[in-house]
């Protein structure tokens, strides 16, 4: 029997990963980024913007429950990883980008912004998932901070001035690009650095559904 053969015989269903704790917290966090993706298109904004960051409070819980997890097989740590990249195209690039695009009105300009940062999370992501860490820091900013980032801009522009929320999401889409392909040092989020952005990020999920509730995004 070959290699190649033995391998396949022996890889487990493809099903059968949607039993692991941290897969499952990943896709969860998947489907709260689709579901930001159909808020933002069927015009509830503060909505998308919520949905969107709970997908990155969701996308940092996976780690922990994967090293929590007992006897868990190695190779769930590689389709883990890979995983997570896959969901992070969604929640990180292609929900900021429509949610802004949606915010502009379908702006040539905004649409223009969000391809950028689509090309730009995706990029980033095959790199990291080539070279990962570099001594416990991540090259360019990681992409999830995008949601929360672009959360923040959105829900200060509601609150003060409406009118420019296309435009300041736009910028911040731009920047947030250009900071993901940078050769920018991050440190990796851990201890009181991960607790605090984990309260920041509640805490924001929090004015987002107010938004929503009040319809200031309108």
């Amino acid at each position: 029997m070959s290699a190649g053969l033995a391998e396949s015989t022996s890889a487990p269903t493809i099903t059968s990963l949607l039993r692991d704790p941290a897969n499952l917290v990943t896709v969860l966090g998947l489907v709260s980024g689709l579901a930001g993706v159909h808020a933002a298109v069927t015009g509830s904004f503060a909505l998308a913007a919520a949905l969107g960051v709970l997908a990155v409070v969701l996308d940092c819980v996976d780690g922990p429950v994967a090293r929590r997890t007992r006897e868990r097989p190695a190779y769930m740590s590689r389709v883990g990883t890979e995983l997570d990249s896959l969901a992070d195209v969604v929640c990180s690039g292609v929900g900021p980008a429509v949610l802004v695009a949606a915010v502009a009105s379908w702006h040539p300009g905004a649409l223009a912004a969000a391809v950028v940062v689509v090309v730009a999370s995706t990029v980033r992501l095959a790199y990291f998932n080539a070279f990962g860490l570099a001594d416990g820091a991540f090259t360019g900013l990681p992409v999830f901070y995008s949601p929360f980032v672009l959360g923040a801009v959105l829900a200060a522009a509601w609150l003060v001035t409406p009118r420019a929320a296309g435009a300041a999401g736009a910028v911040t889409l731009v920047v947030l690009a250009l900071l993901n392909v940078s050769t920018l040092r991050v440190p990796k989020l851990r201890g009181r650095w991960f607790t605090g952005f984990m309260v920041a990020a509640t805490l924001l999920i929090g004015l987002l559904v107010v938004l929503a509730l009040t319809e200031v995004d309108r």
